[in-house]
């Protein structure tokens, strides 16, 4: 086995520590101040609920589910997610685990996976391979209706984050609609 790189890795992440660029107490958070591995650690450990299992937005794209749905995003998934679907609303300062970025969710390649690139990324704290696949084709196929749909209604309270529960806020359908604006790339024009 050869280690003559492993001197330099530990130098180099002893360097990241002592400029504070690595957080000890919050490694998860280590590879990225934007990445959030708890809920799909959850996921993994324990699927999704039996409830949610299955689910698909049974809502059409319609214009006007789009326009209810940026409404719905607006006033109650902005502040922390930001209206553009960044994560950085202004109420995300200072919450871990930061707020989901959720733009191109349901249809971004893996970053990193731009074309003509190698083929690595990292996802998750692991390395995987899959050029040019989606997040839910590079999950194992994973139902991104029935996650976001679970994520939406029961919020962050079975992982641990600030993320509110709208299962009582919101009916079904203003949950379904909130996801077709986000399907839809955060517009209210269908595309």
């Amino acid at each position: 086995m050869n280690f003559g790189n492993l001197s330099w890795i530990i130098r180099s992440a002893l360097a990241l520590l002592a400029f504070g660029l690595i957080d000890p107490t919050n490694a998860a958070f280590a590879h990225g101040a934007r990445h959030n591995p708890t809920r799909y650690h959850y996921l993994m450990a324990n699927g999704i609920p039996s409830e949610y299992e299955g689910l698909v937005n049974q809502f059409p794209m319609t214009n006007e589910n789009l326009a209810a749905g940026a409404r719905l995003y607006k006033d109650n998934c902005a502040v922390c997610h930001g209206a553009k679907g960044n994560g950085r609303g202004e109420a995300a300062e200072g919450l871990k685990p930061p707020p989901a970025v959720l733009t191109g969710m349901y249809d971004r390649p893996m970053m990193g996976m731009g074309k003509g690139s190698a083929g690595g990324h990292f996802m998750h704290g692991m390395m995987h391979h899959h050029p040019g696949m989606s997040h839910a084709e590079a999950m194992g196929g994973l139902n991104l209706d029935a996650y976001n749909f679970w994520a939406t209604s029961d919020g962050g309270d079975p992982i641990g984050s600030a993320m509110p529960a709208f299962k009582e806020a919101l009916t079904k359908e203003e949950r379904w609609q909130i996801l077709l604006y986000i399907a839809n790339g955060l517009s209210a024009e269908k595309r």
